[in-house]
C-alpha cells in the first residue's frame, strides 16, 4: 500500500534529520586528543625554556627568549584551533 506524496515527505524528512545529527567530518575525536596533545608538548617546552633562560648566560639569552615567544604564538594558534572545535561541536550539539 504506498500514499501519494507521503513517501517524498517522509523521504525528506530523513534525509534533513540525517544532515542535522551528522557530527562534523573534520573535528572528531582524533582531531582534539592530537590538538590537546599537542597543546601539552608546547606548554612543556616553554617550562623547559623558562628554566633554561633562568641559567642562561648573555650569548644565548635572546636566542631562548625568540624560541619562548615562537612557542607562544604557537600554543595560542593550537588554543584558537581548539576553541573552533569546542564551537562547532557545541553547535552540532545545539542542532539535535
Amino acid at each position: 500500500m504506498r500514499f501519494l506524496g507521503t513517501d517524498d515527505i517522509l523521504a525528506k524528512l530523513l534525509a534533513e534529520f540525517a544532515q542535522r545529527i551528522a557530527p562534523p567530518p573534520s573535528h572528531g575525536p582524533e582531531m582534539l586528543v592530537s590538538l590537546v596533545r599537542r597543546r601539552r608538548q608546547i606548554s612543556n617546552m616553554i617550562v623547559a625554556e623558562k628554566n633554561r633562560l633562568s641559567r642562561a648566560s648573555a650569548v644565548v639569552r635572546s636566542d631562548i627568549e625568540a624560541h619562548l615567544r615562537w612557542l607562544k604564538e604557537l600554543l595560542g594558534e593550537i588554543d584558537r584551533r581548539l576553541e573552533a572545535t569546542s564551537e562547532v561541536n557545541d553547535a552540532w550539539f545545539d542542532a539535535l
